[in-house]
C-alpha cells in the first residue's frame, strides 16, 4: 500500500515537470520614437527582441523618414520589414497608423509608424 501511494506521489509530481510547454521570450517594450523639430512620434508602441532600443529607434528612423545608411545588420533588419497581423493593422488604423513588423532570425521589432 505504501509502494502504491510513493509511486502515485511520485507520477504526479513528475508530470507537471514534463508537460511544461516551452514559450517565446516576449518583446522588449521601448518609448516612442521621436524626431528633433517634428511634433509627433515617428513610430509608437515600439517592441524590440534580440535588438537594443536605441537600435530599434535608429531603425525606425530610418524606415520613416529619410531612409538613411544603417550599419548593415539593422540594413539587413530594415529589409525585411513588412505589414504587421492584420488585428494590428486595424487597431493601428484608427489612430493613424501603420502597423509594421521586422523579422531576421531571432531578431524581432515591431512598430506603428506614421503613416496611416
Amino acid at each position: 500500500m505504501r509502494r502504491s501511494i510513493m509511486v502515485l506521489a511520485a507520477c504526479a509530481l513528475a508530470v507537471p515537470l514534463v508537460s511544461t510547454p516551452a514559450t517565446a521570450a516576449p518583446l522588449k517594450s521601448c518609448g516612442p520614437v521621436k524626431m528633433a523639430g517634428f511634433p509627433k512620434p515617428l513610430a509608437i508602441k515600439v517592441k524590440v527582441k534580440g535588438l537594443s532600443c536605441g537600435d530599434a529607434s535608429l531603425l525606425w528612423t530610418s524606415y520613416i523618414s529619410s531612409g538613411e545608411a544603417l550599419p548593415p545588420p539593422l540594413d539587413e533588419l530594415k529589409a525585411t520589414c513588412k505589414d504587421g497581423p492584420k488585428a494590428a493593422r486595424k487597431k493601428a488604423a484608427k489612430v493613424n497608423r501603420l502597423a509594421i513588423v521586422c523579422r531576421k532570425g531571432k531578431v524581432v521589432t515591431t512598430a506603428w509608424a506614421l503613416g496611416g
